[in-house]
């Protein structure tokens, strides 16, 4: 088991440094739903471990999403602060109730900001700054400003 968590760390490691962070946090919200879902699975077929297992997973998902908030973007990161810590405790409330309603409203809300980040990420202006970005990183340090 050691060695499958290694290797799933490695490849998710190796998958971050592929991808710019609008696609890290879309992978982020496919992984915590994809858990979720498997954890109702095995929720059904009495699968206790492997159901906690995953529902442990979405909530690690769920604490990065929260650790990568901009703090500094004012009302948003307020109310995703807010979302993300409300997700986290229903799930804990999960490990006591067993009420599979809990995995799928905490899906839900995952699967609407999912909905929501993918227009932003796939907008226009998103694109403009991913370049002014790049075009950033290839000047020296010297003459790198502060784009965002």
């Amino acid at each position: 088991m050691k060695n499958q968590l290694k290797a799933y760390m490695m490849y998710e490691k190796v998958q971050a440094e592929e991808h710019d962070s609008g696609e890290l946090i879309l992978m982020m919200y496919s992984g915590s739903i994809r858990s979720l879902r498997i954890a109702e699975e095995f929720h059904h077929k009495g699968k206790t471990i492997q159901k906690n297992n995953e529902i442990s997973r979405a909530k690690q998902i769920i604490l990065e999403l929260l650790g990568s908030i901009n703090l500094d973007a004012g009302e948003i990161a307020t109310n995703l602060t807010g979302i993300y810590i409300t997700l986290f405790r229903k799930l804990n409330k999960f490990y006591i109730e067993e009420d599979v309603k809990i995995i799928r409203d905490v899906c839900s809300v995952l699967e609407d900001l999912e909905s929501a980040w993918k227009v932003v990420f796939n907008s226009d202006e998103y694109a403009r700054i991913i370049e002014e970005r790049k075009k950033e990183e290839l000047k020296s340090p010297r003459e790198r400003t502060a784009i965002l």
